[in-house]
């Protein structure tokens, strides 16, 4: 691919600063549509989480992982193209290959990693298909959500995939019509952002107007991989829906077990050593780490060693937050603990962590 434009002052694509805004409130969202929200997380725990779930419960949640991230694209992808692209695509006045070109090379800045074209077949009838190389995805079924997801915008037809392994890390994927099951049927709907003032104060980078906080992270576009400078560790900016509408179709799907699995397998992830006591030592540190992350505003923390409570207003992704804050302070304390959450109406979080008797 042909690297965007970076800025001279921090080195962040100039994409990435010019499209989203990190408001005081702890979130970030599309600039052109400030009721679009989006997060920047280490993605690498991601597939681990998936599988941990899976684990926990009896069986895997790949697929649907996948299908929910299908329809979160989709949503996306209708919402984002102007409809008589759209048109111009189903008619093939436009081909389809330079838009989706286009949409890789969008997720290549934003760290999903490289996918390349392989063959494509676009007539309008049961023989097409789109196949591509995926090299190091930032999650294998989020990023096959993506795919499918995409074309399936663009044609205004229901696709399914299939994909292997042809060389580690290296994913063939090949999309092509197919009727989805029954259940598969289902539209989600994006949770729209209502913006509340907050109290986040960010220091900006003086050319490119973006948090100056973000000249940590390396970005290499031809791997598609973003890397904090500081830990070493990969990121990703996700989509609009987030991972919340995922958590929520998996307990409609699988069970009200599922908020408790997925906090359980995010506090065992975190203990396996991906985090550091060091990372979250005080107040204003975490503050700022989870509001350049998009996951809300730290609005007071306590710890000490009967309990630690947090309240982080304008939350998201509010299941893996509250593994995190339990691991966190099970690995300072070297303590079992149970862990209470609840989330208001306006997404503010409340945690309570304490030991075990």
């Amino acid at each position: 691919m042909q690297e965007a434009p970076v800025c001279t002052e921090c080195g962040v694509p100039r994409y990435i600063t010019s499209e989203h805004v990190w408001l005081n409130s702890g979130v970030m969202v599309q600039k052109r549509q400030k009721k679009t929200r989006l997060a920047f997380i280490e993605c690498e725990n991601l597939d681990p989480l998936y599988a941990g779930i899976g684990n926990l419960i009896g069986q895997s949640i790949e697929h649907i992982v996948a299908h929910v991230s299908r329809r979160m694209t989709f949503s996306y992808i209708k919402y984002l193209l102007p409809q008589d692209m759209v048109e111009m695509v189903k008619e093939r006045a436009m081909k389809m290959e330079l838009v989706i070109d286009k949409v890789m090379q969008i997720g290549q800045i934003m760290g999903f990693g490289k996918p390349t074209f392989a063959g494509i077949r676009y007539q309008g009838d049961e023989a097409d298909y789109v196949t591509l190389l995926l090299e190091k995805p930032y999650s294998l079924p989020l990023f096959l959500g993506n795919i499918v997801g995409t074309v399936e915008a663009l044609t205004e037809r229901e696709h399914g995939f299939s994909c292997s392994e042809i060389r580690p890390g290296i994913h063939e994927v090949k999309v092509f019509p197919a009727a989805h099951p029954k259940e598969l049927r289902k539209k989600m709907y994006m949770d729209e952002y209502r913006h509340r003032e907050g109290h986040i104060h960010w220091e900006r980078c003086s050319t490119c107007g973006g948090p100056a906080a973000l000249s940590e992270f390396r970005w290499d576009q031809e791997s598609g991989i973003i890397r904090s400078g500081r830990t070493g560790r990969r990121m990703a900016f996700l989509g609009p829906g987030m991972l919340d509408p995922l958590f929520q179709e998996m307990e409609r799907e699988v069970g009200e077990a599922v908020p408790r699995t997925v906090i359980e397998a995010q506090r065992r992830f975190v203990k396996t050593g991906f985090y550091s006591v060091k990372e979250f030592s005080d107040v204003e540190t975490m503050r700022l780490q989870l509001a350049l992350r998009g996951l809300g505003s730290l609005e007071e923390m306590e710890v000490s060693r009967r309990s630690m409570s947090l309240r982080v207003e304008n939350s998201a992704l509010h299941l893996m937050v509250t593994g995190l804050a339990q691991g966190i302070y099970e690995l300072a304390f070297g303590v079992d603990t149970r862990v209470e959450w609840e989330v208001s109406e306006d997404k503010d979080l409340h945690i309570r962590v304490t030991p075990r008797d």
